[in-house]
C-alpha cells in the first residue's frame, strides 16, 4: 500500500466505505443501483468487487503460508455470491440482463474463486466468461447484448472481466483476445496510434481513452509502449482536482479508468503528479459523520453517477483507493507464470 502510494488515510477511508456498503446489502444478499437504473446483478457485482480488492472473502478465516487470521465481512460476500450464483441460468448469463451486468458479475464470481480457489465458484465463473466470450462480436467488441457491433465502455468491461478470468486460472480463448485487440485498433487514434480512442470509432474522448489504454495494458502492451506513454499524456491534461478552487465534477467513471492506467505506467507520472491529487480528492468527499450515507461518496453529476446512484459510485471510489494493492498480486503470479513458462 505505501509502496503504491496508498495511506493510513486512505485504508480508513476504505473501512468506512465497505462499512456503509455493508448496510446497504439487501436480505436475499444483494445490492441494488439506486440510481435511475436498479439492476441487482451490477449492483451485487460492483459492490462485492470492493471487499474481494481488499482482500475480504467469503472464506471466515484467511490463510497465507504459515499464518492465518479472522477475515471481515466474510458473511456479505457469501451471501453476494450466492445471490449471483442462484439467478444465473444454463447458459451462463444472469437472466436477460446487459453485457454491463454480465461483465461485472463475472469479475466478482472470477476473483472470489481466483483468491480462494473454492471449487464451488468454479463453474459459475467458467460459465459467466463463456458467456462473455460467445457473445462477442465478429468485430472483436461487445455492447448492450450479445453479437452487437461494440462500443469502447462495454468492450473494456469485458477485457477487465477476461483479464479477472485468466489471473484466476479460467479458460480464456486465445482468439476472443486477439480480436478484442482488433476492435481496440479499430477505435484507436492520436499520434501515435493507439494513444486515443473513440466510442463507436476513431473520435477520440477521454473516458474512451482511458478505457481503452487500459484494455491496451490488460491485452498485453507494456508500461514503455510509446503510444501508451503519449496516451498518458493525453490523460495528463485531464488530471484530477488540485484544490477546492476547482470546481470541475468528479466524473468516476473516467477516474477509475485513468488512475489504474497512470498507476500502472508508474514513475513521478504516478507518485508526483498524479496520485497526489487523487487520493485528496477522493478522501476529501467522503461523507463523514453519523448520518445514513456516512463513508459513502454523494453521486458525481454525470450519467455513470445518474444511472447508478450512491452505491455505484461509492464502489468506484473504493476500488479507485485500492487501486495500491489491488492488481500487485495478480501481476506477481502472472510473472511467475512467465518465468515458468521460460
Amino acid at each position: 500500500m505505501k509502496n503504491g502510494g496508498g495511506s493510513y488515510e486512505t485504508e480508513a477511508a476504505v473501512s468506512r466505505g465497505l462499512i456503509w456498503l455493508s448496510k446497504q446489502q439487501k436480505l436475499d444478499g444483494s445490492w441494488e443501483l439506486d440510481g435511475n437504473m436498479r439492476s441487482k446483478i451490477a449492483g451485487t457485482g460492483i459492490a462485492l468487487l470492493p471487499y474481494l480488492a481488499a482482500g475480504y472473502t467469503h472464506k471466515a478465516i484467511v490463510k497465507e503460508e504459515n499464518r492465518k487470521w479472522a477475515g471481515r465481512f466474510p458473511q456479505q460476500v457469501e451471501a453476494g455470491l450466492k445471490f449471483l450464483i442462484g439467478k444465473q441460468t444454463r447458459f451462463g448469463d444472469f437472466g436477460g440482463d446487459t453485457m454491463y451486468e454480465q461483465a461485472i458479475a463475472a469479475m466478482a464470481l472470477s476473483e472470489a474463486y481466483g483468491m480462494t480457489a473454492d471449487k464451488h465458484l468454479q463453474a459459475p465463473a467458467q460459465a459467466a466468461i463463456d458467456y462473455i466470450q460467445t457473445s462477442q462480436n465478429s468485430g472483436g467488441g461487445w455492447r448492450y447484448f450479445p453479437g452487437q457491433i461494440g462500443d469502447m465502455s462495454v468492450t473494456g468491461w469485458q477485457v477487465q472481466a477476461l483479464k479477472s478470468a485468466y489471473l484466476a486460472g479460467l479458460r480464456v480463448r486465445k482468439d476472443v483476445l486477439n480480436r478484442a485487440s482488433r476492435f481496440l485498433d479499430f477505435c484507436a487514434g492520436g499520434n501515435p496510434s493507439g494513444s486515443t480512442y473513440g466510442y463507436l470509432d476513431k473520435n477520440p474522448t477521454p473516458t474512451m481513452t482511458a478505457v481503452g489504454l487500459l484494455s491496451r495494458l490488460y491485452l498485453g502492451w507494456g508500461p514503455r509502449n510509446p503510444a501508451l506513454i503519449a496516451g498518458v499524456d493525453v490523460l495528463k491534461k485531464l488530471p484530477p482536482r488540485e484544490d477546492a478552487n476547482d470546481k470541475r465534477p468528479m466524473d468516476i467513471y473516467y477516474y477509475y479508468y485513468a488512475t489504474q492506467v497512470v498507476f500502472f505506467y508508474g514513475g513521478p507520472e504516478w507518485h508526483v503528479f498524479w496520485n497526489p491529487r487523487m487520493r485528496s480528492w477522493l478522501l476529501d468527499s467522503q461523507v463523514i459523520g453519523d448520518g445514513p450515507k456516512s463513508g459513502s461518496w454523494s453521486p458525481d453529476g454525470t450519467l455513470t453517477s445518474s444511472e447508478g446512484g450512491r452505491v455505484l459510485m461509492t464502489s468506484l471510489v473504493l476500488l479507485t483507493l485500492e487501486v495500491y494493492y489491488r492488481h500487485l498480486p495478480l501481476y506477481q503470479r502472472e510473472a511467475e507464470a512467465m518465468k515458468d513458462l521460460e
